[in-house]
């Protein structure tokens, strides 16, 4: 997508707020796994919503990760340094800058080669487990890698090195005289929808 200045500018806070998003999954993902670990301390079996939040957890840092790096992308082609790619290859210019990203930011003298469809393997995540289809519970039978696959084979160190840049905030300081008023502007409904929905049914199920 070819960015106007304005749209360029109106980035930043939306970036920042897609990194806060990778951030806040991330860190529900770590205290999903310190559930596990506490349970299985006392000999338990993590439930099935134990598992179910886990996996949804890490499913959404893999979205938002990708979102980001998107993002990224997009001011880069604003910046020229990366050229506009027609839009039939525009997912694969994706792929392959997450991918060179990822080579990029290892420290020189520990490098591990970034296999070739890393990109690829990250898009086909996020997709699925945004959409409810059959790919997102067997995902062997199209020929995708299953979400415990994908951990194994990329967290460490191409996830990882990945997460550090959105980690270290430097978003949310470029981001910080942003247009935030269509996001922030929005906190008001969840106090008028808390007072609406006090002692509801809905409320009631949620118990």
């Amino acid at each position: 997508m070819l960015l106007t200045t304005d749209q360029f500018n109106d980035c930043w806070p939306a970036l920042a707020h897609e990194s806060w998003l990778c951030r806040d999954a991330f860190h529900r993902f770590k205290i999903e796994g310190q559930r596990q670990i506490a349970a299985n301390n006392v000999g338990k079996e993590p439930t099935r919503e134990n598992n179910i939040a886990a996996y949804s957890a890490y499913a959404d840092f893999i979205q938002h990760l990708h979102g980001t790096y998107v993002a990224l992308f997009d001011m880069e082609v604003f910046h020229k340094q990366i050229s506009a790619p027609p839009k039939k290859k525009l997912a694969l210019a994706h792929d392959n800058f997450i991918r060179n990203e990822a080579d990029r930011r290892q420290e020189p003298k520990s490098k591990i080669p970034v296999p070739k469809e890393f990109g690829k393997d990250l898009r086909d995540i996020r997709n699925r487990t945004n959409h409810a289809g059959h790919k997102r519970t067997n995902p062997k039978a199209v020929g995708q890698i299953t979400l415990q696959g994908f951990y194994w084979k990329y967290h460490q160190p191409f996830v990882e090195v990945l997460y550090l840049q959105v980690a270290s905030g430097y978003l949310d300081r470029h981001a910080a005289g942003g247009k935030w008023d269509a996001i922030e502007g929005f906190s008001v409904i969840a106090g008028n929808a808390a007072q609406r929905l006090s002692g509801s049914y809905f409320e009631n199920k949620q118990s």
